[in-house]
């Protein structure tokens, strides 16, 4: 069985080689993931599509790291590499990044052993401190705004407004408020909740995000 420093060191020479990740060969790294990040997925097509992203956001930093090949430069993957940012946003509204650049990093001599031992030393680090981070982030999905604007409106006893044009208001209202607090959560501040006021215009057009 592969220990944690022998996978690192395959990982670090893979992304630094800039190789063309393929199921084949980034399965390992993959199982290696989600064992540091305890990830969980509902099914095997979630799992599925997750290897796909992982595979995509691997090849994107092998391309980054060929542009600055030379600069001393290392780009990584973090928690979210096995997610897509275009439809996370869609879906939450959240900019994601699925890749750090670590900075400077001497690659003159990969295959020394001071090198390689500092640079696991700062991936292990940021895993570790990453794995403080919960999993179970309560977010909104706004794909399904409607069905949870009529749970709001059921659960407070609100009614809708009779012109249309306030009931749109007062929707995107609402929505605007689950992106606020799908962007806290996402940061780990908890203090914001969905409270009977979601839906209210308190200023002229507060309800763009």
């Amino acid at each position: 069985m592969l220990t944690y420093d022998m996978l690192a060191v395959i990982f670090l020479i893979n992304i630094v080689n800039a190789d063309i990740y393929t199921v084949e060969n980034a399965t390992r790294l993959f199982n290696f993931f989600k064992t540091k990040y305890n990830k969980m997925y509902k099914n095997k097509l979630e799992e599925k599509n997750s290897l796909r992203n992982f595979i995509d956001n691997l090849n994107k930093v092998a391309a980054l790291n060929e542009k600055v090949k030379g600069n001393d430069t290392l780009y990584v993957i973090n928690r979210y590499a096995d997610m897509d940012p275009e439809d996370f946003d869609q879906h939450y509204a959240i900019s994601l990044k699925t890749y750090e650049n670590e900075g400077k990093v001497d690659l003159t001599n990969i295959g020394g052993q001071d090198i390689l031992r500092n640079t696991m030393e700062k991936i292990r680090n940021k895993v570790e401190k990453d794995e403080d981070y919960s999993e179970s982030i309560e977010l909104y999905d706004l794909g399904n705004a409607n069905n949870l604007y009529k749970q709001y409106m059921e659960k407070f006893g609100k009614k809708n407004a009779t012109k249309k044009y306030d009931r749109t208001v007062h929707f995107y209202r609402f929505v605007k408020t689950l992106v606020d607090i799908n962007r806290n959560h996402f940061k780990g501040n908890y203090t914001i909740a969905l409270d009977d006021n979601a839906d209210i215009v308190k200023e002229p057009y507060e309800y763009f995000y």
